[in-house]
């Protein structure tokens, strides 16, 4: 059988090999063949390849559009800044472990396992310092109407599920929305679960801003 093998196969080589599956073929003897014929390379370096290629990835994507008070859109944003509590969250009421969350009073929290989550809301703010994992909390936000609205949490489609909600500005100024967050009440207390900061959209009276969290899973 040929196994010949002309260099050595960097970390990067392999990474390489990640592009695309199908460029990858079994054979009988136990060896893996490249579709392009260059090399042979020895089964259990492309074993470990396909190990890299498994697991679950979770993302929280968020997006933001602004409107003028006519519903003009003069402004869309993309990031994805999951925060640490989601993940504790995630442990306490999937994993049933009970965890120590900080919650938006910068208080830490002991969260029994399986603690029901409530009355989840999207947040807008005028923050502008860059958004961390370890955030819990808005940087610079008022609990009224002009920056909270109830959440909508939507049916999964394919691999990801939304959360959203519309902001609409009344408060009689303009208002440069910088941070947006989406947060939850477990046990009484509020835990900020994804924070995002980008570009300051000002948003006049009765315009609105749109923010969509999207989990996605892969």
């Amino acid at each position: 059988m040929n196994l010949s093998l002309n260099r050595i196969v960097s970390d990067k080589a392999l990474d390489r090999l990640l592009v695309d599956e199908r460029a990858i073929r079994i054979w009988n003897y136990g060896y893996e063949n490249l579709w392009n014929g260059t090399h042979h390379l020895p089964y259990h370096i492309l074993r470990s390849v396909r190990r890299r290629k498994r697991g679950i990835g979770i993302k929280l994507n968020c997006r933001v559009v602004a409107r003028s008070p006519k519903g003009a859109i003069f402004g869309i944003r993309e990031t994805d800044m999951a925060v640490k509590a989601i993940a504790q969250l995630i442990q306490t009421n999937i994993f049933n472990t009970a965890q120590t969350i900080t919650d938006t009073g910068n208080t830490n929290r002991s969260v029994a396992a399986n603690s029901a989550a409530t009355l989840p809301r999207i947040l807008g703010g005028t923050g502008t310092t860059a958004a961390a994992f370890t955030d819990y909390k808005m940087q610079t936000w008022t609990d009224d109407a002009n920056h909270r609205v109830a959440a909508t949490i939507n049916p999964l489609s394919g691999s990801s599920f939304t959360i959203t909600g519309v902001i609409t500005n009344n408060s009689g100024s303009d208002i440069a929305y910088a941070e947006v967050g989406v947060d939850v009440t477990v046990g009484g207390w509020l835990f900020l679960l994804g924070h995002d900061v980008g570009t300051a959209y000002i948003v006049s009276t009765g315009g609105t801003l749109t923010v969509s969290y999207a989990a996605a899973f892969s």
